[in-house]
């Protein structure tokens, strides 16, 4: 059974992630996550994205749950799977980067695609923040902070 801090905080990151789609709609169409493979093979040269997308796998090898997966004809051909983890108070979402982390070095060297993770909250533990922003390289952006999440967007998309 999920306690009522744990169904709080699944709202808030469902609250979240429906914020950051919001600021994404701007630059973005919207398709449902079936046509997201289709998308990435026409290469329409639009600007597309879709909310829990299933096209990859996890190191696991079961099919993980992207949060959100864009494509930008321009910048992310191969597109961009984003994660975001929300930890308001101390918990355990920390213990998660790795495997994340993991996940998505997968994506990128099986589908070529780049990845983000989010980090927003601040509940996390401060050494696992500098683990997983130690952890960016080409192909991996990791970004704290909604502020500094919603001008990323706004910077990477607007022009």
């Amino acid at each position: 059974m999920v306690s009522k801090q744990g169904q709080k905080a699944a709202h808030m990151g469902r609250s979240l992630e429906t914020d950051i789609i919001n600021n994404l709609s701007k630059y973005f169409e919207e398709i449902d996550k079936k046509d997201m493979w289709i998308a990435l093979e026409l290469k329409q040269g639009r600007r597309v994205f879709c909310k829990q997308f299933r096209g990859f796998n996890t190191i696991y090898k079961k099919p993980a749950h992207i949060d959100i997966f864009l494509i930008d004809p321009e910048l992310y051909k191969k597109g961009l799977a984003i994660e975001v983890k929300h930890q308001k108070a101390p918990g355990s979402v920390d213990e998660k980067f790795p495997f994340v982390i993991e996940n998505m070095n997968l994506w990128t060297k099986e589908h070529k695609t780049s990845c983000a993770l989010f980090l927003v909250g601040g509940g996390y533990n401060d050494f696992a923040k500098k683990w997983c922003l130690a952890q960016q390289n080409k192909n991996l952006l990791v970004i704290e902070g909604y502020s500094n999440i919603t001008n990323w967007i706004y910077e990477e998309f607007s022009s």
